[in-house]
């Protein structure tokens, strides 16, 4: 397996959002709609369908990320920020 392009790992930032996006809000916006705006120039809506199914198997069909992983992640974005929430993640984590 080879390292991955700059624009390949945005294009796998998009999907992950559209996962994201499908799987928390009641009505999300189809797959067709991210196509139009993001991905018409790259690839065919088929194309796109069939790696987002790749992502998802890859994922083990999982979209839920290990709580420790989000606390790290959630903290290192905002730190670049300097605008640190409280650290109590209990309104934001269900633990």
């Amino acid at each position: 397996k080879g390292s991955i392009k700059g624009d390949e790992v945005g294009n796998v930032m998009v999907m992950l959002m559209f996962l994201a996006d499908s799987h928390l809000r009641d009505e999300s916006l189809p797959l067709k709609t991210w196509h139009t705006y993001l991905f018409r120039n790259n690839c065919p809506i088929g194309t796109l369908n069939l790696a987002i199914m790749q992502l998802l198997k890859r994922r083990n069909y999982l979209l839920r990320v290990d709580d420790r992983d989000f606390e790290d992640k959630y903290f290192s974005l905002f730190a670049v920020s300097h605008d640190l929430p409280d650290p109590d993640l209990s309104t934001i984590i269900h633990i």
